[in-house]
């Protein structure tokens, strides 16, 4: 079940918003205004693989914001203003595959604090600095 909230003009998403929609596997919440991903905006959507929050004015992730998102194997957070990535925001997202960071402004990112995800495409064009480098090696990761 998938549900798409694009371009709707929503500048923030209360902890509760999406507690009764337990079945979500796809959440599309591109082309907003929302500023910051709170720990529990998402905790109960424990069956969401896929999250688009392209093209928003994310400024802040919060490090617990994906804890409880397990089978997450996509994630887009580009086109918004982020400037780093908190160490431990993926740990618990051992599926997550495909992270989108295109068109942020981060310029911190450190690879070991993300070791626990096994994402093999990262996508970093026109991100200001990421691990101290405009690319990322991902050789390291498990293949699926």
């Amino acid at each position: 079940m998938w549900l798409n909230l694009g371009r709707n003009s929503i500048n923030y998403i209360d902890s509760s918003t999406f507690e009764n929609e337990r079945c979500l596997t796809e959440i599309y919440i591109s082309g907003n205004k929302i500023t910051s991903i709170e720990p529990d905006t998402f905790s109960v959507n424990v069956e969401l693989q896929w999250l688009n929050l392209n093209d928003n004015n994310i400024t802040d992730i919060q490090p617990s914001a994906f804890q409880t998102n397990s089978k997450l194997t996509g994630l887009q957070i580009a086109g918004n203003i982020t400037a780093s990535i908190n160490p431990g925001t993926f740990d618990n997202n051992r599926e997550l595959k495909w992270l989108n960071l295109e068109r942020n402004i981060i310029s911190y990112m450190k690879k070991e604090d993300q070791q626990d995800a096994t994402i093999r495409c990262l996508l970093l064009t026109s991100v200001s600095t990421c691990f101290g480098h405009h690319y990322a090696h991902l050789q390291e990761n498990k293949p699926s």
